[in-house]
């Protein structure tokens, strides 16, 4: 009978260490999800405004492309494309609950869900990184040298552009020759973009999933 009793002890014990356990790797999982939630929220409202900041780039450069070769120039449409035009933008992804989860080893018994993050961070965050940095380089290759010709007066990136004179035919090839081979590229990184916010949204509606699941 004391036998029984202390093997029930043993047992008893190990269960409740046992729930400890599991009970701490359910709050580590949750506190994880959590701030990983947070994390993908900020980086696909970053990603989500340089997407629709290009999306106007695009609207101008399709304007552009139609107008410019038929000699249709308006000064104040011209003023505001070119604006539109002569801009970058940068990316720094936000990734430090998902390093922080890496030093910590798995903690997401979900695998479906492991897989999509390892994918979010290790790929496609650098992949709609390498795109946006195609656009700042664009704009440091190509761009920024014509600003230094002193064909404006005032410029406000992304706004507006005075220019000293908006018929200046070498100041319109200029401007012809960046739109026509900043075209194509410019647009297929626009996809790109919008194509990796709507990955963020179906990432983060997993995730939110998850921890509605674990939560319950």
């Amino acid at each position: 009978m004391e036998t029984i009793v202390i093997m029930i002890g043993i047992l008893g014990a190990f269960g409740l260490n046992n729930w400890k356990e599991n009970n701490q790797e359910k709050a580590d999982e949750l506190y994880i999800l959590k701030e990983m939630a947070r994390d993908l929220t900020e980086d696909g409202q970053i990603v989500g405004e340089i997407r629709d900041r290009r999306a106007k780039t695009q609207e101008s450069l399709d304007r552009m492309l139609v107008y410019i070769p038929n000699n249709e120039i308006e000064k104040e449409i011209f003023e505001v494309d070119v604006a539109l035009l002569l801009t970058l933008e940068r990316y720094f992804p936000i990734r430090s609950t998902y390093e922080l989860y890496k030093s910590k080893g798995s903690r997401i018994r979900n695998s479906e869900l492991r897989s999509k993050l390892a994918r979010y961070y290790e790929f496609e965050q650098d992949w709609v990184k390498s795109s946006i940095k195609d656009i700042e380089d664009a704009f440091l290759t190509r761009f920024s040298p014509i600003v230094d010709k002193n064909y404006f007066t005032e410029v406000e990136y992304g706004e507006y552009i005075r220019f000293k004179n908006y018929m200046d035919p070498a100041l319109v090839a200029e401007i012809n020759s960046m739109v026509m081979g900043f075209h194509g590229n410019h647009q297929l990184s626009l996809q790109k973009i919008s194509k990796f916010v709507d990955i963020n949204v179906d990432l983060m509606h997993d995730v939110e999933e998850e921890i509605s699941h674990i939560e319950n």
